[in-house]
């Protein structure tokens, strides 16, 4: 997973389970772009579902022109009115101990025109410095500092921290985690599935939802070159006491999915019925799954369309 290059669009997790490290509504900044009527109704809705303050929610006046057709901002562009303006706002209502990550809502530009590209998710993350030195992005060296490893096989692992143990630790210096609440722009998600997901992600709080949380196997190099994570990650999940495996396949009746991994440019999610359960995160590892006005390879909204709930993809080739 390159940190800097892919674009999320999920809710704010509880992640599996028990009583966890989810983050509390005073916790996020949500971000509304002022000048789209989607935004400021998709932003409402989630406000109300997760009981955002008000001083939370900061409102930014996003250009059009950044918006269609290839969803993107330049890095400057980025700094003045993403940024620069809520950083603004932090420091203005005295948010600034508390706040440990951002969420956007949707009539934001997904891409940052940075050489190589990162997603706005990654160039929020880096606090709007991109390393230095580009290759550590483009060959995937740039390592984050949450990152528990392994990186290779019999590597090893630091234990999971909360956002807060981190807050502690690097104060104003910690990375900003973010996420987006949808894409609307071409190849994207219609009001009714964005704010679907958006329901399915609070019915999922403290439910201990009973499912599967699949890793599937294929040939492709989107799958063989992690495939040697799947065995430790599947023991890890069953420790959380969630039901996890890994598979060659996934019938076309299965129910009760609460997680599903596959590495493929063009996927067909088991769409209707009770396939995906509340909560799900799902993606494909494809190079282009969040490049929207591009149509090669099945995008990340056709997970959300499913409906999955969280969902993941690149906005450039990770290598």
């Amino acid at each position: 997973m390159y940190v800097s290059k892919r674009i999320l669009i999920l809710l704010l997790p509880l992640w599996f389970a028990r009583s966890t490290w989810g983050l509390g509504p005073s916790e996020i900044l949500l971000l509304v772009n002022e000048n789209s009527a989607r935004s400021k109704h998709v932003a409402n809705v989630y406000a109300d579902l997760r009981g955002v303050p008000d001083e939370n929610i900061v409102y930014l006046s996003i250009p059009e022109s950044v918006l269609e057709p290839e969803a993107q901002i330049s890095p400057s562009d980025f700094a003045t009115y993403i940024w620069k303006p809520a950083i603004r706002a932090i420091q203005e209502r005295e948010l600034s101990d508390r706040i440990m990550a951002w969420v956007y809502s949707v009539d934001f530009p997904v891409r940052v025109t940075t050489e190589p590209p990162t997603s706005i998710q990654g160039m929020t993350f880096l606090r709007n410095h991109f390393p230095a030195k580009p290759e550590l992005v483009q060959q995937g060296l740039y390592l984050s500092p949450f990152f528990a490893g392994p990186d290779k096989p019999g590597g090893s692992t630091a234990e999971s921290r909360s956002f807060a143990w981190f807050k502690d630790v690097m104060k104003q210096e910690m990375p900003v985690p973010s996420m987006m609440l949808g894409f609307m722009g071409s190849r994207g998600n219609d009001m009714p599935y964005v704010l679907q997901c958006l329901e399915n992600g609070k019915r999922a709080d403290f439910t201990q939802p009973t499912g599967t949380v699949f890793f599937v196997t294929t040939g492709d190099v989107r799958s063989t070159c992690r495939a040697w994570q799947f065995e430790a990650a599947v023991k890890e999940i069953e420790a959380a006491g969630v039901h996890a495996c890994v598979v060659s396949d996934i019938d076309s009746a299965q129910k009760g999915i609460l997680g599903e991994m596959i590495g493929t440019p063009w996927v067909l999610p088991l769409f209707g019925g009770n396939a995906y359960r509340p909560g799900c995160m799902a993606e494909h590892l494809t190079s282009s799954g969040a490049i929207f006005h591009d149509p090669g390879q099945s995008k990340i909204s056709a997970w959300i369309a499913a409906p999955a709930t969280a969902s993941a993809g690149t906005v450039t080739e990770p290598l």
